[in-house]
This record gives C-alpha cells, sequence and structure tokens, in this order.
C-alpha cells in the first residue's frame, strides 16, 4: 500500500529545496518520475530504492556505491527522503549545484541534476520527460500536488527532522569521492570530445573551403576582370 505525499510535507520539502538552492522545476517533476509521489514506494527488483526520491540501498555491488549514514534511516518518511537526497552524495552536492545554477534553460537544468544527481538508468525516454514537466508540464504537475502560489514556504521555516541518527556530510564518505571522479572523468572525456569535435569542423573547413576559395577566385571572378581589362585596352 502507498500513500501520497501531503500538501503539508510538500511544502516543507519545497523549502527544504529552496534552502539548499534547488527551484520547484527542478525538484517536482524529479520526485515525480522517481516515485509518483508516493511515499511508501519500494522497488526491490535488482536494487532497494525507496521512497519519495528512491533512494537506493544497493547501489553498485552489494550496495557498495550507497553511503552509509542512509542505512539507518526511515527512507519512506519524506521529510527524512528528502533531507538524505540533500547529501553531498545526491541533489545537494555543492558542485553540480554551482553548475545547475550557471545554466540559464529551465528543461536543461531538470535534466543535469536528475542524471546527475539522482542517477537513474537515464534513457532518451526519460530525458523527454524530465525535460516537459520542467517546462511544459510544470503546471499540470503544481497542480497535482497543491503546489499553489504560495509555494514554497520561505527557506527559514524548514522544520527540523529527526532521522533517528546523525547524517554527517557525505564529503567524507569514500563512495561519494569515487562518485565524483568517475563523474569529472565524464565530465573530462565530454570536453575532449567537443573539442575535438570543433577542431575537425575547423580542420574541414580549411581543408575544403580554401580550394573553393581559390576555384572562386580564379575562375569566377578573375575572368571577368580580365576580359575588363582586355576590353579597356582595346578601346
Amino acid at each position: 500500500m502507498g500513500r501520497l505525499v501531503s500538501r503539508e510535507e510538500i511544502q516543507k520539502i519545497g523549502a527544504m529545496m529552496a534552502q539548499r538552492g534547488i527551484p520547484v522545476h527542478v525538484w517536482l517533476p524529479i520526485m515525480h518520475l522517481e516515485s509518483g509521489g508516493n511515499v511508501k514506494a519500494h522497488n526491490p527488483r535488482g536494487e532497494d530504492s525507496r521512497g519519495l526520491f528512491q533512494i537506493n540501498l544497493q547501489a553498485g555491488e552489494g550496495g557498495r556505491w550507497t553511503p552509509d549514514f542512509v542505512r539507518g534511516l526511515n527512507l519512506f518518511d519524506p521529510l527524512v527522503n528528502t533531507r538524505a537526497i540533500l547529501s553531498e552524495h545526491w541533489l545537494g552536492n555543492t558542485r553540480r549545484l554551482k553548475t545547475m545554477a550557471a545554466k540559464a534553460d529551465p528543461a536543461e537544468q531538470a535534466a543535469y541534476m536528475y542524471r546527475r544527481g539522482i542517477r537513474p538508468r537515464y534513457t532518451a525516454d526519460l530525458d523527454r520527460r524530465i525535460r516537459y514537466l520542467a517546462t511544459d508540464g510544470l503546471q499540470d504537475l503544481k497542480n497535482m500536488y497543491g503546489v499553489g502560489v504560495d509555494f514554497p514556504f520561505v527557506p527559514a521555516q524548514v522544520p527540523d527532522v529527526d532521522t533517528g541518527a546523525e547524517i554527517r556530510t557525505v564529503e567524507e564518505d569514500t563512495t561519494t569521492r569515487w562518485w565524483e571522479v568517475g563523474e569529472r572523468a565524464a565530465e573530462a572525456v565530454e570536453g575532449v570530445k567537443r573539442f575535438f569535435d570543433r577542431s575537425l569542423k575547423r580542420i574541414l573547413i580549411l581543408i575544403f573551403g580554401i580550394p573553393v576559395l581559390i576555384f572562386a577566385v580564379f575562375f569566377l571572378i578573375m575572368p571577368g576582370e580580365v576580359e575588363k581589362y582586355v576590353r579597356r585596352k582595346m578601346v
């Protein structure tokens, strides 16, 4: 049995997200795609993902990519689940937040944070859906969860959440550091690819553009100039 997240809980979640600088067009579509707003959502098929943001207790072989601090938490409590997902290991990662803020397009912000901050089995269909929900589908999503014009509460009203265990800074967790190394390596590879793509385009322009330019000058422009010169001499 499940339970849909309440409006009061959504308001508190929104305040917690606002405190970390995550806009509603980013976290609400992510929450909806992960759990459909079901606070009791549980996926045990090949993983152990729980709660609103589907925190996976078995990420990697034997759960080695899951930070230790979440294991003792009641992830079916929507506020506990939200506080956990806002750690450095997931959405609350400082470097990801800065990268997200640098993107002007809401769809780009949502897609980036979903892929990097939640790490689902990302597909072209998920990418299409998150981009739609962050833009054209956002108002319908707000209506579904009761997000009105007074949303969210100011960050100062973030409630204390009793997690039952101290949530330490996950920057110290080796699994997070390894995820960071992997992400930075992937970004470096993408940067190299973009560099060579641009370089290849420039090389192709030089290889094919210069001969075309020479052809245009000598076979299209110059014959006309030669003809004009000959006519002037004949007069």
